[in-house]
């Protein structure tokens, strides 16, 4: 004891004692500039990650040349959504850096508002590459054989037992054998010499990949929830340096923008939904309710923009009724969309693989073939889809739909709140107006 007890006195004495008493004398400007770097930090790694990714997938390394087909565009989209993301992020970490450096209080209401919007986008960014990742291993599978894969095979393929290479043979079998054979043992026997290997040699590359691609993912969104908990933290010492009083003489009219957000986000998942048409699925009812509240969003943050500039109570009073209501059916869409997620086997019923072929046919996925077809019994419609991963692919639909209802009720709460407080605020003026 008497060897730790003076190893922990040492380290408390000329390192955490020191470092704790640095951090005591420390402003709370000075707490903004670490803030701010260290989400420069998170954000850089994500952009950096991404835009390797995006230009690992798109590039042919033996030529030279980028392949940038539609099919590996699509592919990369999520990529190109994190560059985009972890780009924006570094650009309003640099802002806050010299706003709170230079005490710019313009610069400090501009980056509490920008940084307020990326906070959702980092929690939905998160959420998808931590929870999605049923959805992981079917991409993977039905775009294997695709040109953008061929360094990843030439990495994860091993040698047959004649130690030849399969990168570009035989792990390149295609599912249930493709469009022109049952099987895929039948594919490998024709293609190469009664050979019953490909795919064991198929199957091993891939999970090694989906493994690694796992292990990524979680290390992405894990860095994404750190990046959010260091802005939500700046945001705080924001409102301590500038006080409340003086983000709150802009907050209606900075929230009142910051409502296009939610607006795309309802009017995209509603037309996620316009898809399930096609599936035959009875939840119009769910689309219609993101069509009508981004819909009324857009209208009332329009109002919203003009009756906070005007200080008009009677129309702030109608906003302030109206947005309520758009809470309450905000809400209700989130749990719908997550208790139609937890129930989809059930209220889906896809049973049998021919419902899947249709399934797959109708929604368009990649790798279906035979779709084009006519007289053909459904269970000969894209066989290479089975009826797991569409379930998985609605699940999905449902999971994003009520994130994205989560996401645009909290900010037609705080919307609800700018206003309420604003109308309370004007409750004792008298204005004129001509």
């Amino acid at each position: 004891m008497g060897l730790l007890g003076d190893v922990v006195g040492c380290w408390n004495r000329f390192g955490f004692g020191r470092l704790k008493s640095k951090l005591r004398r420390l402003t709370d400007r000075q707490y903004l500039v670490i803030l701010c770097v260290l989400v420069f930090l998170c954000s850089l790694y994500l952009c950096l990650i991404g835009a390797g990714i995006v230009v690992a997938f798109n590039h042919d390394f033996r030529g030279g040349k980028g392949t940038n087909t539609g099919e590996e565009r699509t592919s990369t989209s999520t990529y190109i959504v994190q560059v985009g993301l972890g780009g924006y992020l570094v650009m309003i970490s640099v802002l806050g850096i010299s706003a709170a450096r230079k005490v710019n209080i313009v610069w400090l209401i501009r980056y509490y508002w920008l940084s307020l919007v990326s906070i959702p986008l980092l929690f939905l960014f998160s959420v998808v590459v931590l929870d999605f990742k049923d959805l992981l291993s079917g991409w993977i599978s039905h775009r294997w054989e695709n040109k953008e894969f061929d360094f990843l095979r030439k990495y994860f393929c091993e040698k047959d037992a004649d130690g030849y290479e399969t990168w570009d043979t035989k792990c390149k079998a295609p599912i249930s054998g493709g469009p022109l054979y049952q099987t895929t043992d039948q594919w490998c026997r024709t293609n190469y010499d009664n050979a019953t290997d490909c795919a064991e040699i198929r199957a091993k590359a891939e999970r090694a990949f989906v493994k690694m691609m796992g292990t990524f993912m979680n290390v992405n969104g894990i860095v994404g929830i750190v990046d959010m908990f260091f802005l939500l933290a700046s945001l705080k010492l924001v409102e301590r340096t500038l006080t409340l009083p003086v983000i709150m003489s802009s907050m209606l009219d900075a929230i009142n923008w910051l409502l296009l957000l939610p607006v795309a986000f309802c009017i995209l998942i509603g037309l996620i939904f316009n898809q399930h048409e096609k599936l035959e699925v009875n939840d119009a009812w769910l689309k219609n309710i993101f069509f009508v509240s981004g819909g009324s969003l857009f209208l009332l943050l329009s109002l919203g923009i003009f009756a906070s500039r005007e200080k008009l109570r009677g129309v702030l009073r109608f906003y302030l009724f109206v947005m309520s209501m758009l809470v309450c059916l905000l809400g209700f869409a989130c749990g719908s969309s997550f208790i139609l997620a937890w129930k989809i086997q059930e209220i889906y019923g896809i049973s049998g693989q021919g419902r899947v072929g249709e399934v797959a046919c109708e929604s368009d996925l990649v790798g279906c073939c035979c779709c084009d077809q006519e007289n053909l019994e459904d269970d000969e419609l894209c066989p290479e889809w089975s009826r797991e991963e569409i379930i998985h692919i609605i699940e999905a639909d449902f999971k994003l739909a009520g994130l994205v209802a989560s996401i645009s009720c909290l900010f037609a709460i705080r919307a609800t709140r700018a206003c309420y407080i604003l109308v309370h605020n004007l409750k004792d003026y008298k204005c004129v107006y001509i």
